[in-house]
C-alpha cells in the first residue's frame, strides 16, 4: 500500500536564482497535503504560495501569497474555509508592478466534489523569468498527488540590473 508520495524540484543558476517546489501527501494519515513554491532572486524579489488542507478537521483550507520587492511593494492574501459553510472558497491575488511583474495565486476547494484541491502560483517578469507550481490532489484515489514545477530564464537577463536601471 502506498503510504507516502512526494515531489521536489529545485533549480539553481549560479546561486543567483532559486526555484523550489515541494509537495507531500501521506496516505497513511490521510491528513496532510501541502504545496509550497518559492522564488528568490538575490533577495530582491520574493514569491511564495502555500496551501494546506487538513483531512481530519475537514474545516481548514488556507492559501497565503506574499510578494515583496525591496520592501517597496507588498501584497498578501490569506483565506480560510469553514467546513460548516458547505460552500466554495476561492482566493485570487494579482499584483502588477509597472506592468513588469505579475504575481497570481489561486486556491480553490469544492466541498460538493470532495475531489479537488489546487494551488497554482505564477511569476512572470517581461517573459524573461517564469515560475509556476501546480499541485493537484484527488480525494477519490487517495493515492495521487502531482506537482509540476517549471523555470525558464530566457537570455539569462539579470533582474537586478533591469530594476537598478529604472531607479
Amino acid at each position: 500500500m502506498l503510504t507516502r508520495l512526494s515531489c521536489k524540484a529545485e533549480y539553481d543558476y549560479r546561486d543567483l536564482t532559486r526555484l523550489s517546489c515541494k509537495a507531500e501527501y501521506d496516505y497513511w494519515d490521510l491528513t496532510r497535503l501541502s504545496c509550497k513554491a518559492e522564488y528568490d532572486y538575490r533577495d530582491l524579489t520574493r514569491l511564495s504560495c502555500k496551501a494546506e488542507y487538513d483531512y481530519r478537521d475537514l474545516t481548514r483550507l488556507s492559501c497565503k501569497a506574499e510578494y515583496d520587492y525591496r520592501d517597496l511593494t507588498r501584497l498578501s492574501c490569506k483565506a480560510e474555509y469553514d467546513y460548516w459553510d458547505l460552500s466554495r472558497l476561492s482566493c485570487k491575488a494579482e499584483y502588477d508592478y509597472w506592468d513588469l511583474t505579475r504575481l497570481s495565486c489561486k486556491a480553490e476547494y469544492d466541498y460538493r466534489d470532495l475531489t479537488r484541491l489546487t494551488c497554482k502560483a505564477e511569476y512572470d517578469y517581461r517573459d524573461l523569468t517564469r515560475l509556476s507550481c501546480k499541485a493537484e490532489y484527488d480525494y477519490r484515489d487517495l493515492t495521487r498527488l502531482s506537482c509540476k514545477a517549471e523555470y525558464d530564464y530566457i537570455y539569462l537577463t539579470r533582474l537586478s540590473d533591469i530594476m537598478e536601471s529604472r531607479s
